[in-house]
């Protein structure tokens, strides 16, 4: 049992730096790979043990404060890197506890932030989605000459070397890659694009320790929650071979790659274009569900000078708003203790969607001639490219208080037409899966799927 004060993160992370910078850099990394791709990584007994998101943490910190000079360190003993684990532990220990936080929500969309993307398991839905969203398009598109430009490979076959990924990451034990593994199809590629494809998603140690020390955060406590660094590059170069540093980070990496690439590049312009694109996305999935929409075009016809969503669905009397916004919230807003830096990085999805709800309702109540309104519940579901980890609408207002509904309800002058509990923010593998559902006849839009959740 600790006695006296609570220690913050740093202090106990000054004893874990002291001591990584005393054991064979190397036989640290080394072991950190071993429980990070065990056979039972993705199971509970193991992840009690070896966290994924703290054993990718301690990966980093290796990197930053390990000392690559054998002379100047020593091997590891019997046990040493289960020590070396123990105390990682006692850092993530000390952070801010759950009950410092304003909302439980606040600490509880921290942790599904920092955990639930590493515990998904290995498939190519992901895949699937990359190559649907820019695999189609034009060989002139912006996003596939810049990709091109910046990489030396096409997005298609950038996604077909991906897919072939799969069944290696899921079946063989073997952790090395090297390009003589891709040959059944490199024949049928631009030349090196193999090469290219492993240069994209790989590193060497010097560039690691470089890509690990671009610190983010000074505050600990968030660098707690974040994503790892090596998000951008989770293959670990050793010459002419390749080991994943985690299979699943690997996997996470692999399916979104093109959109985290060109949204990196150039936010602001990337989602002008990406927008247009996300929305036709949207209304592929809900043209495989089923069931007839109005689209945004049509909207626009019916409530000529208003802002309206990118779908509107009747199912008999009720009635769903869904509008696609591509975007993810930043990450500081994903793991901020603060109700306020929440709000303001809701803004451009969750927010802006509600509004353009409201506004499309006003609109269809109030002019002759319009699509007319079901006399039952009205609901909106927004859809981000990412999970936001706020739940539904009375979650969300919770964490973050009631003023920006306020105005939003105010301006446009129906009241709470949408109440916050018939709010859902979901994304699009969430989205995916509703429509399939709706397709098969086993849910609907609406009331059956969306009350059920509350029930």
């Amino acid at each position: 049992m600790r006695l006296g004060p609570r220690p913050s993160p740093y202090e106990a992370f000054k004893t874990l730096r002291n001591r990584l910078r005393k054991l064979r850099y190397r036989e640290l990394i080394q072991h950190c790979l071993g429980a990070l791709n065990h056979p039972k990584a993705g199971e509970v007994a193991h992840l009690v043990i070896y966290p994924t998101w703290e054993i990718l943490l301690l990966l980093k910190w290796i990197f930053v404060h390990g000392e690559p000079r054998d002379a100047l360190t020593k091997p590891l003993r019997e046990n040493e890197f289960g020590n070396v684990v123990n105390l990682t532990k006692e850092v993530f220990n000390c952070a801010m506890l759950p009950s410092a936080h304003e909302d439980i929500l606040l600490f509880m969309r921290k942790m599904a932030y920092q955990q639930f993307w590493l515990q998904t398991g290995l498939h190519g839905g992901g895949l699937a989605r990359q190559s649907l969203i820019f695999g189609g398009l034009p060989d002139g598109h912006r996003f596939r000459r810049l990709f091109r430009n910046s990489w030396g490979i096409d997005i298609p076959d950038f996604v077909e070397l991906s897919v072939m990924l799969i069944p290696k990451l899921l079946e063989e034990t073997s952790l090395i890659l090297n390009s003589h593994w891709f040959s059944p199809v490199a024949n049928q590629m631009a030349d090196g694009a193999v090469e290219k494809f492993l240069s994209a998603l790989s590193t060497d140690l010097l560039s690691a320790k470089q890509l690990a020390g671009q610190q983010r955060y000074r505050d600990m406590d968030l660098e707690l929650y974040e994503r790892t660094p090596f998000l951008a590059r989770p293959l670990l170069r050793l010459g002419t071979e390749y080991v994943p540093m985690s299979k699943v980070l690997l996997t996470r990496t692999l399916e979104m790659f093109v959109y985290r690439f060109l949204r990196d590049y150039d936010a602001e312009e990337f989602m002008q274009a990406f927008g247009p694109i996300f929305e036709r996305y949207i209304h592929r999935l809900l043209t495989y569900a089923g069931t007839p929409y109005l689209d945004e075009e049509a909207l626009k016809k019916a409530c000529p000078g208003q802002k309206v969503v990118d779908a509107f669905i009747r199912e008999g009397a009720d009635n769903v708003y869904v509008e696609a916004k591509g975007i993810e919230f930043p990450e500081l807003g994903m793991i901020t203790h603060l109700p306020e830096v929440v709000r303001g990085r809701a803004k451009p999805s969750i927010l802006r969607g509600i509004d353009q709800a409201y506004s499309t309702l006003a609109g269809l109540a109030s002019r002759q001639g319009a699509p007319s309104l079901g006399s039952g519940a009205n609901y909106l579901i927004v859809v981000t490219m990412m999970d936001t980890f706020v739940g539904n609408g009375s979650d969300f207002f919770s964490m973050v208080g009631m003023e920006e509904l306020t105005k939003i309800q105010d301006r446009h002058g129906v009241g709470s037409a949408i109440p916050p509990d018939a709010m859902y923010f979901m994304s699009v593998p969430d989205l995916e899966v509703l429509c399939k559902l709706v397709k098969d006849g086993k849910n609907h839009f609406c009331r059956h799927t969306l009350e059920g959740e509350t029930r």
